[in-house]
């Protein structure tokens, strides 16, 4: 979506046939006269492409991380779930524990959730801490461009093509944070659900079962966020909150218009 918006912007003056460059600037020359004018108007759209590859590639690799994180929470979910089942052997294995009691085998493989838990508790830590004001300043920029693509609407219809696409784009990049946010937090909550349905019941006699499922169940409680600057956590209500923003920003403004 930025790369379509993008080019709608840098092809307007082709489409309308004008000497301006897409981008407004000075140069201490005509710029308007051949081959001066191709070779800026190519070395602008080069620039551009540049800024859209950098600005999509964090994108990129910030829902990546996010997402891992959570298929992460979700295979956690599946060795709780079958933790005390009798295909859980199956996860024993995996993890390579090679202990014949059940009652070992079951207390290995809650060592091993539980740490994975308190690994993966750590990312998602270390992530908020390294991207929250990334993504402050995200929202922030998402947000005014949504406000001015919106009055630019209105104040010139002639942009309307050009204006709507900046504005979905705007609004597409910062769902996409929300919506990974959300499932981040959504995931990390399930494993309390997890952890209880483990069919725990069969197993009372094991004490060290049950007190290590009951610090899974409670930590777990307290799902796991991702926050713009720590002010408000990346969610879907969030999202809606954030178009109610910009609206208000819009209302503003266009009353100066």
């Amino acid at each position: 979506m930025a790369y379509i918006s993008c080019a709608q912007f840098m092809s307007f003056p082709l489409i309308e046939n004008t000497e301006h460059l897409p981008l407004a600037s000075w140069y201490p020359f005509d710029h308007t006269k051949s081959p001066l004018y191709e070779v800026l108007y190519i070395w602008q759209w080069f620039m551009n492409q540049v800024v859209i590859t950098t600005l999509s590639g964090f994108d990129v690799f910030f829902n990546a991380i996010v997402m891992v994180c959570s298929t992460q929470f979700q295979v956690l979910q599946d060795v709780l779930e079958n933790l005390c089942l009798g295909k859980g052997r199956k996860q024993w294995d995996y993890m390579e524990i090679k202990s014949e009691s059940r009652i070992v085998h079951e207390n290995e493989a809650i060592v091993v959730c539980v740490k994975q838990h308190l690994k993966m508790i750590s990312v998602c830590e270390m992530v908020e801490s390294t991207f929250a004001h990334i993504v402050f300043i995200q929202f922030i920029v998402s947000t005014l461009a949504i406000c001015v693509s919106c009055v630019s609407l209105i104040a010139d219809p002639t942009q309307f093509q050009h204006m709507l696409s900046y504005c979905v784009a705007h609004l597409l990049q910062f769902f996409i944070y929300c919506s990974v946010g959300n499932e981040l937090t959504f995931q990390s909550g399930l494993v309390a659900e997890s952890a209880y349905n483990c069919d725990w019941e069969r197993n009372t006699n094991n004490l060290f079962l049950m007190r290590s499922l009951a610090m899974i169940i409670q930590r777990a409680q307290r799902p796991e966020t991702l926050t713009v600057g720590g002010l408000m956590q990346l969610s879907f209500a969030n999202f809606m909150g954030s178009i109610q923003l910009s609206f208000s920003f819009y209302t503003l403004l266009n009353s100066y218009v």
